[in-house]
């Protein structure tokens, strides 16, 4: 009886060790894809701030005078 309980437990244990592998992978791929979406968020604001200033400054506008 004592051996069919200390194998449960160890299967019990690696089966927690597996989990907490598995969760710390998912947890570790959240937080690259929410560090990426960060810096994909801070490119596109960089990239806004620099066309309202080339457009405040007259750069990079393009008028249609011959009509």
């Amino acid at each position: 009886m004592d051996a069919i309980v200390n194998t449960a437990a160890a299967l019990g244990r690696m089966q927690a060790g597996t989990v907490q592998q598995q969760l710390g992978t998912l947890m570790v791929k959240a937080a690259m894809d929410s560090a990426a979406a960060q810096v994909e968020a801070v490119a596109q604001a960089v990239a806004d701030s620099r066309a309202m200033m080339d457009a405040m400054q007259g750069r990079g506008t393009q008028l249609n005078l011959t009509a």
